[in-house]
């Protein structure tokens, strides 16, 4: 691969023009843009975006059960990289893998008790639109809404 010398002004004015589109997507669809038409093809791939990656990032649902699942696995698999005769070093990595285990043990209850409460909220939902007339529902919405507040 090369990578050719850019300045730092040629780097700072790259940056700019990244910043700009971030913030105005049809930044380089402006009819006084400047730039050849390979350029713009470069900038205006999605990798060039990514504020946008970001976003779907952030709106991406996340599963509590197996991220803690995964990094007690990280870190049970971390004990068998240390050196037989580093006893400070596991020492340390026993003090602190007790205190994650068991902020990991708290994670994994909640999101089991989520899962399983909002299990219950679909179960209760469901019952109510197969049971009750519209009338019913409204009823009981004004009358849980009264109680909480």
């Amino acid at each position: 691969m090369y990578f050719p010398p850019l300045s730092p002004e040629v780097c700072a004015e790259i940056e700019v023009m990244a910043d700009l589109f971030e913030q105005h997507p049809d930044y380089f669809d402006h009819p006084d843009c400047p730039y050849s038409e390979k350029m713009l093809t470069v900038f205006r791939r999605p990798s060039a975006a990514p504020v946008a990656e970001e976003a779907e990032e952030v709106d991406r649902e996340i599963d509590l059960e197996q991220e803690t699942r995964r990094i007690y696995n990280e870190l049970s698999l971390a004990k068998d990289k240390f050196q037989a005769d580093d006893h400070a070093e596991r020492m340390s990595y026993f003090r602190t893998s007790t205190a994650l285990l068991e902020k990991l043990i708290t994670a994994q209850e909640r999101a089991v008790n989520l899962r399983q409460i909002s299990r219950f909220y679909s179960i209760v939902l469901e019952a109510m639109e197969e049971y009750l007339e519209p009338e019913q529902i409204n009823e009981l919405k004004t009358r849980l809404k009264d109680h909480l507040g």
